[in-house]
């Protein structure tokens, strides 16, 4: 992009001051990593999602109502 990395150091300061002082010890460790891996036993993740799955997921609160709240403008996985 032309910006001789400053984009990256940017990104590295807003990061790290938009994190909670709890998270910034991961920041570093994902700095120094060759690969991260996660594990999300209760939801699967975003690419994987279907349009379905993905609106009940931001519909309901934690009580358990759904509502019909959220309309998506567009779903990323679509067209898949």
């Amino acid at each position: 992009m032309g910006a001789g990395g400053e984009i990256h150091n940017l990104w590295t300061h807003v990061t790290r001051a938009a994190s909670p002082q709890w998270f910034r010890g991961r920041l570093d460790v994902e700095q120094q990593a060759h690969a991260l891996h996660t594990w999300e036993p209760l939801v699967v993740p975003g690419l994987l999602q279907t349009e379905e799955y993905a609106r009940g997921l931001v519909d309901c609160d934690l009580a358990g109502s759904c509502g019909g709240r959220f309309e998506p403008r567009g779903f990323p996985g679509g067209d898949r």
